[in-house]
């Protein structure tokens, strides 16, 4: 544990990968900005329960809306020396299992579905305060305050068919750029966040319409404390707001405006292995998903020679 390549994987128990991948402005990261040196590789399995309002698609004229999701998430994660800056790319890919009720034009519905949903690629780079480092040159650099940026890419390959009002995959593209920085006071590390989702037009949405939406909104604060090496909590809260759909252009009353609350729990196991657990509900919801999530992650590290 004392070994260098053991120092660093400890430092990295969470690297940029949600824990589930259900609601999109809903995703809360603590430590995405986190340094980290160049070649390390990240296996991740998670599993996760949501409770509550969850819609994939907020335009579906579905009232009162609970669902009950059971999700498992593969991932992999490496950085990167990209122009002598230190870059992260990951790639997940979600699994669920779920159902759901509620009112289908004021008539009582249900309906259940297993499956893959949308598939996430990401590249983010950190442009200020942590350059691309191997092994024992990064355990030597402390940064002071990190900032960096990345886009986020929801492809559709998820399950869908516009025959159905309830789909795991969503029929269409979904961007997402974003802005981070964190200050580290010691044990103390203070990180936001300010992103914006980007959606293209769904051509086949339920009932043979078309779906467009206005981008969506989002800004997230976290506060983490680090115990020792590799063991470390956060609080995070996020907000989100706008996300208007117009259905065959005609526009609905459907901005989002909400905020959620989250926990963090890095636990390391040993060099290699650790585990994350984490809890994030709604606080206030003007439509949009209300709900609760309860996750597990197990992730794998090893060290790529420089």
């Amino acid at each position: 544990m004392n070994t260098p390549i053991g120092k660093i994987t400890l430092m990295l128990i969470l690297v940029i990968i949600p824990l589930n991948g259900r609601v999109l402005a809903q995703d809360l990261e603590p430590r995405a900005q986190a340094g980290a040196p160049v070649g390390v590789n990240i296996l991740i399995l998670s599993y996760a329960y949501s409770d509550g309002n969850i819609l994939l698609d907020q335009s579906l004229p579905v009232e009162g809306a609970e669902a009950k999701i059971n999700s498992l998430v593969m991932g992999y994660a490496t950085t990167l020396n990209l122009f002598g800056r230190l870059a992260k790319f990951d790639v997940i890919v979600p699994f669920s299992h779920g159902t759901w009720q509620g009112l289908l034009d004021g008539v009582p519905a249900s309906a259940t579905r297993t499956g893959f949903g949308d598939p996430r690629v990401r590249l983010g780079i950190n442009f200020i305060g942590v350059p691309a480092l191997f092994g024992r040159d990064f355990l030597k650099f402390h940064e002071k305050f990190v900032a960096g940026a990345s886009l986020q890419v929801r492809i559709p390959l998820g399950q869908y068919n516009g025959e159905r009002l309830v789909n795991l995959g969503t029929n269409r593209w979904v961007f997402k750029p974003n802005l981070g920085a964190a200050i580290n006071l010691g044990r103390w590390i203070i990180e936001s966040a300010v992103s914006v989702w980007v959606f293209t037009a769904n051509p086949d949405f339920y009932g043979r319409s078309i779906l467009t939406q206005k981008p969506l909104y989002a800004v997230q604060l976290h506060l983490a404390y680090r115990f020792k090496r590799g063991l470390w909590a956060a609080l995070s809260l996020g907000r989100s707001w706008g996300g208007k759909t117009t259905v065959d252009d005609l526009a609905r009353n459907d901005s989002q405006n909400n905020s959620i609350l989250g926990l963090t729990l890095a636990l390391p196991l040993d060099r290699r292995h650790a585990l994350v657990l984490a809890f994030k509900s709604g606080i206030t919801t003007r439509f949009g998903a209300d709900f609760s999530t309860v996750a597990l992650a197990y992730q794998y590290r090893w060290m790529k020679r420089k």
